[in-house]
């Protein structure tokens, strides 16, 4: 777990996880909103905002209190930062779900950020890109 780059995630150490089951894709709009129709759940951040509202886009806004409330009512749990780190790395430890070498066509980037290559104006739906979990 961790890098070896000049960022706050290092040094590399070794993390022990007992198994562990996480979603492969994102939470969808359409089933954040059957949650907070089941549940009065407040709507996030972005809720109604065009760019970001289809039922197949995945939810962006939720805070931290709110993607837990969610897993809650799913049965589910978030995963801790060594389930996530591995669950992104995959078992080999890369760089990116796809490998360790950056490539702008296997992510959904911010526009101008690292000029996104893939044809979603905003964010893309579930399963549109590598996924490190098989």
């Amino acid at each position: 777990m961790g890098s070896n780059d000049e960022d706050d995630e290092s040094p590399v150490h070794t993390v022990y996880l007992d198994a562990f089951y996480i979603d492969k894709y994102e939470v969808t709009n359409a089933l954040y909103g059957k949650f907070m129709t089941q549940t009065g759940h407040r709507a996030p951040q972005f809720w109604n905002d065009n760019r970001y509202k289809k039922p197949e886009q995945p939810i962006v806004g939720v805070s931290w209190e709110d993607a837990v409330a969610y897993a809650r009512w799913a049965d589910k749990r978030l995963p801790t930062e060594a389930e996530w780190e591995k669950s992104a790395r995959g078992t080999d430890g890369r760089k990116y779900p796809w490998g360790n070498k950056f490539d702008r066509a296997k992510g959904n980037f911010s526009p101008g950020i690292f000029d996104s290559a893939d044809s979603y104006e905003y964010t893309a739906p579930p399963n549109s890109f590598p996924c490190a979990i098989t």
